[in-house]
């Protein structure tokens, strides 16, 4: 499963929301956005969302939280600061959390 990769698509934000039982409401609220953001973004069905980088990481970052907890975060924020150092183009890095420890 790759976590960071390319941009977040319309159907993912939809089905990431319904998945963890959200409303538009409860997910605007915790990305910091009006719920008619959320809407403009599942609307965008198989394009990218133009969603701001920084709400694209914190949507990913809590996706990997609900799932794996706070100790997952700390893994992949590790191998992530390594590939950086490396020079790697953090726009072009993924992360595959199946090669990580769970």
């Amino acid at each position: 499963m790759t976590i960071i990769g390319p941009a977040k698509i319309g159907n993912e934000v939809h089905f990431i929301r319904l998945y963890f039982q959200l409303t538009l409401q409860a997910f605007a609220k915790r990305f910091g956005v009006q719920h008619p953001t959320v809407i403009k973004w599942e609307n965008f069905k198989n394009l990218p969302t133009n969603m701001t980088l920084g709400t694209e990481k914190d949507i990913r970052l809590f996706v990997i939280k609900q799932l794996f907890g706070p100790a997952k975060i700390a893994e992949l924020y590790t191998e992530l600061e390594r590939k950086i150092v490396s020079n790697i183009d953090p726009e072009t890095i993924e992360l595959d959390i199946d090669k990580l420890d769970v």
